[in-house]
């Protein structure tokens, strides 16, 4: 629920203004359709902390907050430059000599940080730092991440100047050195000498050590829920379930759909005896325009996933309107569903983390005045890592930071998340386990069915198809329309949009888009084909096809975000100028 901007100035005379930019900060990041809660703020000696929307949840101690959850209290939590604990957070400490940042082992709570010679600012928010600074300067390099992936990429931001800190890291301000430094834990897969079945007994107790830690007051939380395996074991693990509340959220159809994942979560609830609520997430009646805009005040435009709040994010107002501070989310690290990867650019694709290059029906970014993009070196296959190694570390080292934790932004303002699943001894765990023990999820699930009832699980998903919100009428009109504007011109070239727009599609009314003959024939005899027919016949597949439409709206995502960016640095200098 809450967003913290931690700011620590070299010169505490500046700090009179700097209260003044913070005190602004709530109305202009908190969503439209709730209200804002009263700004809690600390300044003490050249430190400044805002957290906005706070919850009783959130730990503070004189100058250090932790947002998220520690799994087992630490007495010297605040403290800068003790032990790291355990649990799914973004943790900010500080004293007379030390300012230190850390994010948890996965970062599945971002933190944006900047420093230069007068201030160190650390945020959960791009926008409350560029505000701070007063003026935007556009990260020209973010723009083909953001098409390619909808995605800021793996190492970028809005802003050139900042800076997210990595998974399992720290930076630290030495305040009378006015020095910083960072420092990050290498994720590091090493197959412990075991037996299947004691990696199975390992990891099993790894989950029953975390849950043992987790006391929450069911009355302010919920877990959701769906007809997979994450949540499953949530359900499954946690040691008490007398009060808990479930919900799951997809179109009214899914309802009737058997083995849906609506359906499936239903009858889970019911099994446990728990409240169940469904919210259905059926496009909203609000204008587009509205919907899309909140989508990207909540999330600042880090990823595109829209089709789970097309409801204009109702779901996440009514819990708010409920007194409900918190959701238990499944997000994991125990390897991919599914069947085994054929190759390095087919597993790149199949975590998002496609390049611009690889998608065969789309020009050079080259023809248009456009940055080509190049992959991080971290985030290539190492020499000697499997196939299977690699996969899974991208998966903690892009996959979670990147694009998990963007979609856990759209919805904080609203509540508190807590991924139990990511606890440190969990993560270990399962990095010193074998390929075959993290490919298809194959151990964590033999563990998870051992521990359910006997209901079978979804196949089927409960939410729109992104496809068909994006090729809404509505919604093409919309982009259309904003594309086509004077200001879209001066943020990406006009030939460049113009070329995206040309072939943007739009269905009619009710209309979905089903696969083909072809396609469903083609899927039916790969399911059939072995498996090393099918890694051969993946290894040469390495274009995929990009769809205009999602495309389009990424280059949406780029001008309403630079427009948004650009006005509240303007709106901060206006602000000190009518002060002065």
């Amino acid at each position: 629920m809450s967003k913290l901007t931690y700011v620590c100035l070299r010169d505490s005379q500046s700090s009179p203004s700097v209260k003044r930019r913070l005190r602004s900060l709530s109305a202009r990041l908190t969503p439209d359709n709730v209200p804002s809660l009263a700004t809690r703020t600390i300044d003490s000696n050249g430190i400044l902390i805002s957290i906005l929307n706070p919850v009783a949840s959130i730990a503070t101690h004189d100058r250090s907050v932790c947002l998220g959850h520690m799994f087992e209290h630490q007495d010297d939590w605040h403290v800068p430059l003790h032990a790291h604990p355990d649990g799914t957070y973004a943790l900010f400490r500080g004293n007379d000599d030390y300012v230190e940042v850390l994010a948890d082992t996965v970062a599945s709570r971002t933190v944006w940080y900047y420093f230069d010679d007068a201030v160190f600012i650390a945020s959960s928010s791009q926008r409350a730092i560029v505000f701070l600074l007063d003026r935007f300067e556009p990260d020209a390099d973010v723009i083909p991440w953001v098409l390619s992936t909808g995605t800021l990429g793996p190492d970028h931001a809005w802003d050139r100047r900042l800076r997210r800190l990595e998974g399992d890291s720290s930076v630290t301000l030495h305040r009378p050195s006015w020095s910083l430094s960072t420092r990050t834990n290498d994720v590091t897969f090493s197959t412990a000498t075991a037996t299947d079945q004691e990696h199975e007994t390992r990891l099993r107790q790894a989950l029953q050590d975390t849950f043992a830690t987790i006391k929450l007051d069911y009355s302010h939380w919920a877990l959701l829920l769906s007809g997979g395996f994450d949540s499953r074991a949530i359900l499954c693990l946690l040691n008490d379930t007398a009060g808990l509340r479930t919900l799951t959220w997809g179109l009214k159809s899914s309802l009737d759909e058997p083995l849906n994942d609506a359906c499936v979560a239903r009858d889970l609830a019911a099994a446990f005896n728990l409240r169940h609520d469904y919210f259905e997430t059926d496009v909203s009646s609000e204008p587009v325009d509205k919907v899309i805009s909140r989508f990207l005040v909540c999330g600042e435009g880090r990823v595109d996933h829209i089709s789970g709040y097309m409801d204009g994010l109702t779901i996440w107002r009514t819990l708010f309107e409920h007194g409900i501070h918190g959701i238990i989310r499944g997000d994991e690290v125990f390897g991919l569903s599914g069947l085994p990867i054929p190759s390095p650019v087919a597993t790149r694709q199949h975590l998002g983390l496609a390049l611009w290059s690889d998608f065969s029906n789309l020009k050079s970014l080259e023809d248009f005045g456009l940055t080509e993009q190049a992959m991080p070196q971290a985030l290539r296959q190492r020499a000697g890592e499997s196939l299977e190694t690699w996969r899974d570390r991208l998966y903690e080292e892009y996959r979670h930071p990147v694009v998990l934790a963007a979609l856990s932004d759209v919805k904080l303002p609203y509540l508190e998340i807590l991924n139990p699943l990511l606890s440190r001894r969990i993560v270990l765990e399962v990095r010193s386990q074998p390929d075959h023990a993290r490919t298809d999820k194959s151990l964590y699930k033999s563990i998870v069915r051992s521990l359910s009832p006997d209901i079978p699980f979804a196949k089927y998903p409960a939410v729109q198809s992104a496809t068909d919100i994006l090729k809404s009428r509505p919604f093409v009109e919309f982009l259309r329309d904003e594309l086509s504007s004077a200001y879209a011109g001066t943020v990406l070239p006009r030939a460049f949009i113009d070329y995206v727009l040309g072939q943007v599609t739009t269905l009619d009314t009710n209309q979905t888009q089903k696969p083909t003959r072809k396609e469903l024939i083609a899927t039916g005899v790969k399911a059939r084909l072995p498996e090393w027919a099918r890694r051969t016949i993946g290894s040469f597949r390495s274009k995929v096809r990009m769809d205009f439409n999602t495309l389009a709206f990424r280059l949406y995502v780029i001008v309403h975000m630079n427009r948004l960016l650009a006005h509240d640095a303007q709106d901060s200098r206006q602000g000190e100028r009518q002060d002065a």
